[in-house]
């Protein structure tokens, strides 16, 4: 299987739209200036979407030095990785400021989405999905056509539906509980 790169991402939504592949997002030229200006947004901007399993990740952390001046006791600071927090030991009862959290336990079980930037540990479906979504944002300033952009959100739209079926599938727990119906059981 051939590495996913930034470059190949682009060059699938280019020539999706008819326009010439790129050797770099440094190239000289429109079709590289437009994937240099837009990938990046759009690797966060669809990391942060959905909790993708391959992008979840738990860790303990270490308390603060500091404390929070009032309303908590203890303050940790997220990992530099951290897109968006899934939750917090099970704990309602904790904020999310700036970086960190703050929280009146004294330790912090932290279940995050992860800014993955490596490509390879990246699911096919959230590939897909990207590359719809440059596709979408290449669309009007490569073509200049209403139809192509209409055509990419539909695209788009079917992509992502696929990505999230198949990565909820893969989240399923075979435990329903002792009171579980057999209709709900059939179910999964």
């Amino acid at each position: 299987m051939a590495m996913v790169s930034a470059v190949s991402i682009c060059n699938i939504a280019l020539a999706q739209l008819g326009a010439n592949p790129i050797h770099s997002l440094n190239d000289a030229g429109t079709e590289a200036a437009l994937c240099n200006t837009f990938y990046e947004q759009l690797v966060r901007a669809y990391l942060d979407k959905h909790p993708w399993n391959f992008a979840i990740r738990r860790i303990e952390l270490p308390p603060d030095v500091e404390t929070p001046l009032y309303q908590y006791k203890y303050q940790f600071t997220l990992p530099a990785d951290c897109l968006r927090i899934l939750t917090v030991d099970g704990d309602q009862k904790y904020n999310a400021e700036g970086r960190r959290i703050v929280t009146n336990k004294s330790t912090c079980f932290l279940k995050y989405v992860a800014e993955v930037t490596d490509t390879s540990q990246w699911s096919q479906g959230f590939i897909e999905v990207l590359t719809a979504a440059m596709t979408l944002r290449l669309a009007y300033p490569i073509t200049k056509s209403a139809d192509q952009v209409s055509l990419a959100q539909q695209n788009l739209q079917l992509a992502l539906q696929s990505a999230l079926a198949i990565d909820a599938s893969e989240d399923i727990s075979d435990d329903f509980g002792p009171d579980a119906s057999s209709f709900i059981a059939v179910r999964f």
